[in-house]
């Protein structure tokens, strides 16, 4: 099986309830070698904030999703990788390409910039994302939610 480089998008639909869930789960599951980064582990964090905020979770639905994730890293389901400085230029070359008519968010850019260097599969259920990714040479996971 491949190493798959798990973007935020799919994180996010499998630890919190959402439509994408059944659908990010069942990916998840039938992987083997599964990535992320720092910058996903802060995405998350951001995403399972937005939640409380906007009152689609309570806080302690907030700490247990938390603590399933911290407890799926302690227990080696994913692999970190760290952002180094190399991953910050690609990310800038990516987002100087005017000619490439895609949306593209630096933050996106810098995930496409990991799963490059390290030679992954990248798995996301953002469209825009996945695009990118192909557009450079990424081998690519689009799991329509």
């Amino acid at each position: 099986l491949l190493k798959t480089y798990i973007d935020t998008s799919l994180l996010a639909a499998y630890y919190s309830p959402e439509s994408g869930s059944k659908a990010a789960e069942s990916y998840l599951i039938n992987q083997s070698s599964l990535y992320i980064s720092f910058l996903t582990k802060v995405e998350l964090s951001s995403a399972i904030r937005k939640k409380v905020l906007l009152k689609e979770l309570r806080n302690e639905e907030a700490l247990l999703i938390n603590n399933a994730f911290k407890n799926d890293i302690s227990d080696g389901y994913y692999q970190i990788l760290p952002i180094v400085l190399k991953d910050y230029h690609k990310a800038q070359l990516l987002l100087s390409d005017f000619s490439n008519k895609l949306g593209l968010h630096a933050l996106d850019a810098i995930h496409i910039a990991v799963a490059k260097r390290e030679n992954l599969n990248l798995a996301t259920s953002d469209k825009q994302l996945a695009k990118n990714a192909q557009k450079i040479g990424v081998t690519t996971d689009f799991i329509k939610f």
